[in-house]
């Protein structure tokens, strides 16, 4: 089983980012088409909510729209650069910590 540290090792200096995980997508067409066509249908009655927790958001692909679902979202990744990444593709959003 994957330790803390080998994820860590990998999500912060193997892994290729460079399509923001996009390519976990690709088979539906992209995230947009991913989210429309398989999340947002198991959890549109749980949205709109006062806040949400987004565990692993990696580059931030579903919290391009989960943020729009919420007053309040959380997002929490082992990898520091996963959090510096939705940081800078976030800063905007000020409801998102």
């Amino acid at each position: 089983m994957p330790t803390v540290e080998w994820n860590l090792r990998l999500w912060n200096s193997l892994y290729d980012w460079s399509d923001q995980g996009e390519k976990w997508s690709e088979w539906w067409g992209g995230s947009e088409a991913q989210w429309f066509g398989s999340i947002f249908p198991r959890i549109h009655s749980f949205i709109p909510a006062r806040s949400i927790l987004e565990i692993g958001p990696g580059h931030g692909r579903w919290t391009q729209m989960i943020k729009d679902c919420c007053e309040k979202l959380t997002l929490i990744d082992l990898s520091h650069n996963c959090i510096t990444a939705c940081q800078q593709r976030f800063h905007k959003a000020t409801h998102i910590t």
